[in-house]
């Protein structure tokens, strides 16, 4: 799976890290382990297709091997990730129609729905319907992204900056970051950060957003709304992605 989206956006980060994970072999060993029916698989992209990617939204074949991925999400985040991969389709189409009139806010609102969408993977009940699995995950994220902040904003539920979504943005190597120590890999990205003269606003702001400050309480904190400490965030985290990276 490959796409053309430019280098420093989301959308490109997710499909580069996505076919580097289909370049190692102990990941698909380690979804190899899972139990799924069918063949055994020759490769993560093989996975996504069974998962319904690219295939009709109808397919009930595919719906079952996506709930049963989802169920493993919960306490697996090689799993939340081939998820995530899958329903990334219909996010872009999501931010697309959600920003067909500000083009300039794409960027802002996929983070925002792909943070909502990271949550809902590791949080979704195992026994919900496995119909239309992909269709209710896109539905329900978009709700808790946008819809439910809305209506509700004083009663929001926030992605956690810590755990899963540390997780999600700070990734530079899949196996080490969910097959280990999370707290540990990010604190050695800090280091890298520090040492590269990144900003220490930025550091700062991931360090308490990973200790559990909520985007709320950050947002009031530094004095800007919090559309604006989200994109903070993600600008931030991409630098420190980068930083580690070239490290």
């Amino acid at each position: 799976m490959t796409s053309s989206a430019p280098h420093g956006t989301l959308t490109g980060r997710l499909f580069r890290e996505w076919h580097w994970m289909c370049t190692r072999p102990q990941l698909l060993d380690h979804v190899r382990r899972w139990p799924l029916d069918g063949p055994p698989l020759t490769s993560l992209d093989d996975l996504l297709q069974r998962c319904g990617y690219g295939g009709q939204p109808d397919d009930e074949t595919a719906d079952a091997v996506l709930a049963r991925v989802l169920h493993l999400a919960t306490s697996d985040a090689v799993a939340t990730r081939v998820v995530l991969q899958r329903v990334l389709p219909g996010m872009l189409a999501i931010a697309r129609r959600r920003t067909s009139r500000h083009p300039a806010e794409f960027e802002t609102t996929l983070c925002e729905l792909a943070g909502a969408m990271w949550l809902l993977i590791r949080s979704t009940p195992t026994d919900r319907s496995h119909q239309h699995v992909a269709a209710h995950l896109l539905r329900n994220a978009e709700y808790e992204a946008f819809r439910r902040s809305m209506r509700r904003a004083h009663h929001r539920r926030e992605v956690p900056a810590g755990g899963s979504m540390s997780e999600y943005d700070l990734t530079t190597d899949p196996t080490a970051v969910w097959l280990d120590d999370p707290g540990r890999r990010l604190a050695e990205a800090l280091r890298h950060g520090r040492a590269a003269g990144l900003p220490p606003g930025d550091l700062d702001l991931i360090t308490s957003l990973a200790s559990g400050e909520s985007v709320d309480a950050a947002a009031g904190r530094l004095g800007i709304s919090d559309r604006a400490l989200r994109a903070r965030r993600a600008a931030a985290v991409a630098r420190l992605r980068e930083v580690v990276r070239a490290a």
